[in-house]
């Protein structure tokens, strides 16, 4: 984990235990919303704008674990549509060289079966839509202008100009606990954990 001290640890595990009011239809609405006032506020330079958040809002807000995965980005090209992450996590198929997504499965599996066998090998985690995806959400700090290698400047940059919008989406998902994917330093700039 991508953890500065001992206090990073201890703050983000404080957040453990909230149960979330939010329902599923005021969370598409409040996100939706969002997603239109970050939308009016950048240039994407032609670049897709890739929103996330909650995979499966039906699960997500009635789970007593919430697990937000803060990553860098989503790497998309010039001249293609937005895209919604949520929905392209739950595509069927394999992960392919995607070991993201994999590792990510597997995280969530273990951090909600920690006294559960351990096994790296369960055929759920090799596609998308498998239910450690539907359990969780994922957060890009950048969420257009995405490249295959991200640059740790950059990702903090994008969380220093938007760290508003950043901050209001994990509002939103009320996750309980979030994992910080590379990410510490930049999340850090947004809610001075």
């Amino acid at each position: 984990m991508d953890y500065n001290n001992e206090k990073d640890v201890e703050r983000i595990m404080a957040m453990t235990g909230r149960e979330s009011a939010m329902t599923s239809a005021e969370y598409q609405t409040q996100i939706s919303d969002l997603y239109k006032e970050w939308k009016s506020r950048v240039d994407t330079n032609d670049t897709p704008f890739v929103t996330d958040g909650v995979i499966d809002p039906e699960q997500w807000f009635k789970q007593d674990e919430r697990i937000m995965f803060v990553i860098k980005e989503a790497h998309s090209d010039k001249g293609e549509k937005d895209w919604d992450l949520s929905d392209h996590a739950l595509l069927n198929g394999k992960f392919g060289k995607r070991v993201t997504w994999r590792n990510i499965s597997l995280w969530a599996k273990e951090m909600q079966n920690i006294y559960g066998d351990y096994n790296p090998n369960d055929k759920d985690l090799e596609t998308f839509g498998n239910k450690y995806l539907h359990s969780i959400a994922a957060l890009n700090i950048k969420k257009y202008n995405g490249t295959i290698t991200s640059n740790d400047e950059d990702i903090i940059h994008y969380a220093d100009q938007e760290k508003d919008l950043i901050k209001k989406e994990i509002e939103i998902c009320d996750p309980n606990v979030i994992v910080c994917c590379g990410t510490a330093k930049a999340l850090n700039r947004v809610i001075d954990f």
